[in-house]
């Protein structure tokens, strides 16, 4: 093949790409598109906002990234997504969960999914009902309780239920929800605080330098756990302590004294940056 057959060929793909993932693409024109050879087209065809029913139903039989594709589709039918709801492949099966298309029914198959990824999209979906919601938000994966308090359809019981979850992220959401009763709000923000000082705690004392630096660096962490902090045996922990905005001058000045060059540079950079 020459050069310029061979560009040919790529200018009239590029131009069935175009086409295919146009939303202004007519019905018919998408339903024959799907049959194209190329898969890129047919992805294309199968996320297009403008694609028939009847065409999804087609590309719901194509390869696992097609599939992927018409399973988040808002256009696929309680039909096609319940069958891509028992999809081998766990992808095509978060693609039905997080789809808002998807009818309580499947949901409520889905939310007993072996993947948590797939029950994690469940628990994000507005049509998730109550009784999935309270199933998820006892789920042990911190995760999913995190999502079930993200989610705007998560009636007050439930949430009120999560607000005693010990996992500040999980506190964190169900103080962002709308939902959240107004009366517990006080006592959550508490809980909130302490159960962030808690885990903060937890990293600062924790065996790996990793766990250290995170708590180091970050803005909510304690004056007296910084300065514990400030003397770890790991430069890296110590850098952190330097460069975290919310350290005290206190603990900065006994810094600059640090036998570590790498911690009075890193020192000596944040004092730029302040003036």
């Amino acid at each position: 093949m020459n050069d310029s057959v061979y560009m040919k060929d790529i200018l009239i793909l590029e131009e069935k790409i175009a086409k295919a993932s146009n939303p202004n693409t007519l019905k018919d024109d998408l339903s024959c598109l799907a049959k194209d050879r190329n898969i890129n087209v047919r992805i294309e065809v199968a996320q297009n906002p403008n694609t028939s029913v009847k065409t999804l139903a087609v590309l719901a039989r194509d390869k696992y990234y097609v599939r992927y594709f018409v399973a988040r589709n808002i256009n696929a039918n309680a039909k096609i997504l319940s069958q891509l709801a028992m999809d081998e492949y766990k992808d095509v099966r978060c693609g039905v969960a997080n789809n808002i298309s998807t009818p309580a029914e499947i949901l409520s198959e889905l939310a007993k999914d072996e993947y948590p990824d797939v029950r994690y999209w469940v628990a994000r979906n507005i049509n998730a009902n109550a009784k999935i919601l309270s199933q998820l938000a006892m789920d042990l994966n911190e995760n999913m309780r995190c999502a079930v308090a993200m989610n705007s359809s998560t009636p007050t019981e439930i949430l009120s239920e999560l607000a005693r979850d010990e996992s500040p992220e999980v506190l964190y959401w169900v103080l962002k929800n709308p939902n959240t009763p107004s009366g517990i709000l006080p006592k959550l923000e508490k809980d909130y605080k302490k159960a962030e000082i808690r885990v903060l705690s937890e990293l600062a004392r924790d065996e790996r330098a990793y766990s250290r630096y995170c708590a180091a660096n970050d803005k909510r962490t304690p004056t007296d756990i910084l300065a514990k902090l400030a003397k770890d045996v790991d430069v890296d922990v110590r850098c952190a302590v330097a460069m975290n905005p919310a350290t005290p001058k206190d603990i900065l000045n006994e810094l600059a004294k640090d036998e570590n060059p790498l911690v009075r540079y890193y020192l000596r950079e944040k004092r730029k940056e302040s003036h």
